[in-house]
């Protein structure tokens, strides 16, 4: 038993809510800082990969998503959800390596392409429903979607993002959202439906976090 058991303890880093965590960092504590990247920096990873498709340049992103955090981390607003701030940033950072990579690709079409290897499988017990071809049709025709629409899809069903907060991510307006999406998963219905896959139903999409 301590010695002074009225005396209040102050809480371990690990257990703090983003929002003090976030307090603490602007305050100069790399603890607090080093914890939230720890605690956040899976699913940042997996919504960059899945995004481009390329793990050396979603790792790329991520240390630019990080290191944009850091420099505004004084501009955060704590009514605002962490994540959803976090994903703000990455989904600018995303964007802005997509244009240069599709502006690149332009300058160098007669050279050979890459070819991308699907992003590893999670360990998410949702996924083992799905058989492997069907994961491997459904993450192909996810590539196919335009940007905008593929960014709500991931949010929604991999990251389990609500519609006000994928709003606020992608800042559009939650009609635009709705919109995305709708057209987002007719898109993959008509696209697995080629493919002879059975889609399935939307919210049996896989969610990796």
């Amino acid at each position: 038993m301590p010695l002074w058991p009225w005396r209040r303890t102050t809480p371990p880093v690990d257990v703090l809510p983003d929002t003090l965590l976030m307090e603490r960092a602007v305050a100069g504590d790399e603890d607090a800082f080093a914890h939230l990247v720890a605690r956040h920096e899976r699913a940042l990873f997996n919504y960059l990969l899945r995004m481009t498709q390329d793990e050396a340049l979603a790792a790329d992103l991520v240390q630019e998503t990080w290191l944009r955090v850091f420099q505004n981390a004084h501009r955060y607003d704590p009514v605002r959800k962490f994540p959803t701030w976090l994903f703000t940033i990455a989904s600018h950072c995303c964007i802005d390596a997509l244009r240069l990579r599709q502006r690149l690709e332009q300058h160098t079409a007669h050279a050979p392409r890459r070819v991308l290897s699907p992003p590893p499988r999670s360990n998410d017990p949702q996924e083992a429903l799905l058989d492997k071809e069907t994961l491997a049709a459904v993450r192909a025709a996810v590539q196919t979607l335009p940007e905008p629409q593929r960014a709500v899809i991931i949010l929604r069903y991999y990251h389990g993002l609500s519609y006000q907060d994928i709003s606020d991510v992608v800042q559009c307006s939650l009609g635009t959202v709705k919109s995305r999406l709708y057209h987002a998963v007719r898109h993959l219905h008509r696209t697995l439906a080629a493919q002879g896959v059975g889609p399935p139903a939307p919210e049996d999409l896989p969610r990796a976090d």
